[in-house]
């Protein structure tokens, strides 16, 4: 496949899961509206991290070991886990937060966000699905090209997600110049329902996959 082919495809089959609403999204919106763009930016390349270990692990035969249920569903209860742990967090800050200083330089430190995005990736059971199914098979299609080819396929990928997380975190950083505390803090509470609710929905998905419902 011819490089640049490639490289495009990756980009948009990428794109079309960055857009869907999910926790990342959410994630990189919370640390934005509490840190600025820099952190809320930094999500995404924490999630670049688990991305770049897995390519590399499905490229030597990881794929088939990632499909198993018990293994999905024990990463799943974790991660439902660490994102109930985020939600509280979040609504707890909502009850007394404050807008950050619209001159501070730095905004605040982004290394805590590119945690979160690691840990909000690892938390996603689907992600690792759709790197057991679509992902292994586009990295197979790769590897025909050579290890340049796998880089481009990568490159392509990461790309979509970290463009698209950083347009969220520009729009919601932006947006705390015009809100005052109460919206912000309304903005705050409604992100940690969301993380509640994605918290308790993987953790019944991991159980499903524990047990065989979800087999």
């Amino acid at each position: 496949m011819d490089l640049w082919v490639l490289f495009t495809t990756a980009f948009l089959v990428g794109l079309s899961g960055a857009l869907a609403p999910g926790p990342l999204t959410t994630m990189a919106i919370r640390e934005a509206s509490q840190g600025g763009f820099w952190r809320g930016w930094s999500v995404a390349l924490g999630h670049a991290i688990p991305e770049g270990v897995l390519v590399g692990g499905l490229a030597f035969g990881l794929g088939e070991w990632l499909s198993r249920s018990p293994v999905i569903g024990t990463l799943s209860l974790a991660g439902g886990a660490f994102l109930l742990w985020m939600g509280r967090g979040t609504l707890a800050e909502a009850q007394h937060a404050r807008l950050p200083a619209a001159n501070r330089g730095d905004e605040r430190a982004a290394g805590n966000s590119i945690l979160a995005g690691v840990g909000t990736t690892l938390s996603n059971p689907y992600w690792f699905l759709w790197w057991a199914t679509i992902g292994s098979g586009y990295v197979a299609l790769s590897q025909a090209g050579g290890w340049l080819a796998v880089i481009v396929f990568f490159c392509g990928h990461i790309l979509a997600d970290i463009g698209w997380l950083g347009l969220v975190a520009g729009v919601t950083a932006s947006g705390r110049r015009f809100a005052g505390d109460g919206i912000y803090r309304g903005v705050l509470a409604v992100l940690g329902v969301f993380l509640l609710g994605f918290g308790v929905y993987f953790l019944w998905t991991g159980w499903g996959f524990l047990t065989g419902r979800s087999a």
